[in-house]
């Protein structure tokens, strides 16, 4: 029950600290509960040589305690996303809104799988800015 009320604080804290070009849909209370019973999928990036792609499954294997996880292609993440079983942390391009320099921003994601039609309104459990473009 901590790490839910953990996580809810801290989507609470950082959903207004960032207003993107499109609003995430964030994770509910029960969709916060479920993740720990949910297998991680971590998605590598369509790049090859990403520096991301060199180190995440290290820092996984290392640090990741959580759910069970497994590192997959996107093509494998376009297949499976649709499980409510399943929950994923990838990397995504973000243009804040209010950004006048009109910087893209690489944030890490944590989402739950579902039915959603887009990544944009997959429910969001946890978004870490790392870097700029």
């Amino acid at each position: 029950m901590n790490r839910v009320l953990i996580i809810s604080v801290f989507l609470a804290m950082t959903s207004g600290l960032f207003a993107q070009t499109t609003k995430p849909v964030l994770a509910n209370k029960q969709q916060i509960e479920d993740f720990f019973k949910t297998k991680t999928r971590v998605v590598l990036d369509a790049e090859p040589f990403s520096g991301y792609n060199m180190v995440i499954s290290e820092v996984m294997a290392k640090y990741w305690t959580i759910t069970p996880y497994k590192v997959i292609s996107y093509d494998d993440f376009k297949k499976s996303r649709d499980s409510i079983e399943l929950s994923f942390i990838f990397q995504s391009q973000v243009r804040l809104e209010k950004d006048k320099k009109r910087v893209h921003y690489v944030y890490l994601n944590i989402v739950m799988g579902g039915k959603a039609k887009s990544l944009t309104v997959m429910p969001e459990l946890l978004s870490i800015p790392l870097a700029y473009t």
